[in-house]
């Protein structure tokens, strides 16, 4: 068997994964690539701290064993083999094993896993496995399993490889397997036919102690479709990737969130929250990674309601709620966060964040309407949320955003970002006043986004009046024409050399107080994706007259675009670089 013991692997799944395994990741990939926002989206809402890659490990045996010649011709980097126990898990080997564990994300394996998990008895996995061990020509299916314990949740995948009945007690069998992570000879599972009215028990004998119970025991697919079949994103993402329709179901994902719990409109709940898996909703469905690691699920499959999210203990001070129905998409960030503190959500087409706790909290809010062939992205920074106050975004249509406080007044930054195979739109505007009991409505040209002023609908007092129409100027320059600056003023170079990998450097210039009527201004330099997130500071200080050169590190970057934006007091220009690895 080919072992991955000891290698390591820092997000699951990995960005370069995702592509191999899946259909739109990118509008267009040449240079330089547009990246599919849904695709960023849905990856950014499942990748974590690798924790395994067992049914990645499991699936590339069974194909290496039953279909090697296939497996060879797709996976050319893969060494050539005569047995697979003696290939080594190196750098041509473990991109295969984390693009097979990347299909678990999509379709149709999660479609089976969701239709298996729950209803599958460890009586007719035994009678499957009999059927499969007992065929001249074996249809290999991994095997997977999952902790029954509801304070340990996790899912392992493994491979049945002999059956035996127990000669000492009747209706006793012994599941035979392959386990990655095992280097004994001897791991065995054992099966209690008669247990649990006649549906069986099952129980690791080698490992896993506590995982065994009554449910949570299944075979997957057979391992060759996952050879011969390109999977697609799981259904959200795959309807608005195809033609941008509906779905009939809700979606809610945790970046970093050790305890959740989500309530529907009768108060039944699904999470796993203060140290327990709760699952309460019919038809809602945890979202558990098969890594053979224990923790909390990557997220909820939900049916269409309303529903209360209440997430607490954190262990990072940067989390996030991914809010997935539909065409339309949001992400709460926070930062900050404290382990003693509890944060609330509510999702009801909209999102809105209300805070218990006694300090303010600093939230970004991010929304993504996707249609056939484009993306609409706002993205709202800097929101600052006392005590027992909330704010809520919702889309009174396909084009706008509205933005309602229910406390205190606002100053916040406004990003937009347009998103199409043929069309990059990028608008900013910064310190934009809300009023207490107040809300925003954007109204944006999506058709020009970069050259727009940006319409602003106010309703003082959230009694659905229009009192009043702001019109904002996009902060953003240079991105078409690299700007028009004059000599003797604020200046940003191009970075050099672009494209990069993985050092560039950023020149930029400080006028002086004569030339540019600003003395002392706080000079920001940052980085920025695709969606407007930003990944790095460079410089965050009060800088002199003088010019300036900075360099920047993306080893911890995936390729693409990103935007460097230079900001000193009314000042701000933006240019583009390209990252190739």
């Amino acid at each position: 068997m080919l072992h991955l013991l000891g290698q390591n692997h820092p997000i699951s799944p990995d960005w370069v994964s995702l592509v191999r395994t899946f259909v739109y990741c990118y509008y267009r990939i040449d240079i330089p690539p547009i990246y599919f926002p849904k695709a960023l989206y849905f990856w950014r809402a499942n990748k974590e701290k690798w924790g395994g890659s067992c049914f990645g490990m499991a699936t590339s045996n069974a194909l290496a064993f039953q279909k090697k010649e296939e497996f060879l011709n797709k996976y050319q980097e893969f060494p050539n083999f005569v047995n697979v126990a003696d290939v080594n898990a190196g750098p041509n080997v473990l991109p295969v094993i984390h693009e097979l564990q990347t299909h678990q994300y999509g379709n149709p394996h999660y479609k089976f896993w969701t239709g298996q998990k729950k209803t599958k008895k460890p009586t007719q996995t035994l009678f499957e496995l009999k059927q499969m061990l007992s065929e001249d020509v074996v249809n290999i299916r991994t095997l997977s399993f999952f902790s029954n314990d509801p304070q340990k949740p996790g899912g392992h995948a493994i491979l049945a490889y002999g059956l035996s009945l127990d000669s000492a007690s009747s209706g006793i069998y012994h599941v035979n397997v392959y386990d990655n992570s095992y280097q004994g000879n001897n791991a065995q599972i054992r099966v209690d036919t008669y247990a649990n009215d006649l549906n069986g028990t099952w129980e690791p004998l080698y490992a896993w102690q506590g995982w065994g119970g009554s449910k949570y025991f299944y075979l997957n697919n057979p391992a060759e479709l996952y050879l011969t079949t390109r999977p697609r994103f799981t259904s959200w993402l795959d309807n608005l990737a195809l033609n941008g329709t509906e779905d009939t179901s809700k979606w809610i994902y945790q970046n970093d969130i050790p305890s959740m719990k989500i309530t529907n409109s009768q108060g039944q709940s699904i999470g796993y929250y203060n140290g327990f898996l709760i699952e309460d909703i019919p038809g809602a469905e945890p979202i558990i990674e098969i890594n053979g690691s224990l923790g909390p699920p990557n997220g909820y499959e939900l049916p269409l309601d309303n529903y209360s999210i209440e997430t607490n203990k954190f262990t990072n001070d940067t989390v996030a709620v991914y809010f997935f129905g539909g065409q339309k998409s949001f992400i709460i960030s926070r930062f900050g966060a404290d382990s003693l503190e509890t944060d609330q959500h509510y999702f009801d087409g909209g999102v809105s964040f209300k805070n218990p706790d006694l300090l303010a909290k600093s939230i970004r809010i991010e929304n993504l309407i996707g249609e056939a062939g484009q993306d609409k992205i706002f993205i709202l920074n800097s929101i600052s949320v006392p005590q027992n106050d909330s704010v809520k975004v919702e889309n009174p249509d396909n084009e706008k955003l509205k933005f309602i406080s229910y406390g205190s007044n606002q100053q916040y930054d406004i990003q937009l970002n347009f998103v199409s195979e043929n069309e990059l739109g990028l608008f900013g505007y910064s310190d934009i006043d809300l009023p207490a009991h107040s809300a925003h409505t954007f109204v944006p040209d999506w058709t020009d986004l970069t050259n727009l002023e940006l319409q602003v609908l106010v309703d003082i007092g959230n009694d659905g009046t229009i009192d009043d129409t702001l019109t904002l100027f996009n902060q953003v320059t240079g991105l078409q024409n690299h700007g028009s600056l004059q000599p003797n003023e604020f200046r940003l170079e191009q970075n050099y050399p672009n494209p990069f990998n993985p050092n560039t450097k950023i020149k930029y210039t400080i006028p002086n107080v004569s030339q540019s009527g600003v003395e002392g201004s706080r000079v920001q330099l940052k980085v920025y994706d695709v969606l407007g997130n930003e990944v790095a500071t460079l410089v965050n200080e009060t800088k002199p007259a003088g010019t300036y050169e900075v360099e920047f590190n993306a080893s911890n970057l995936s390729s693409g675009v990103y935007f460097y934006k230079l900001q000193s007091g009314s000042f701000v220009e933006t240019r583009k670089m390209i990252l190739l690895k």
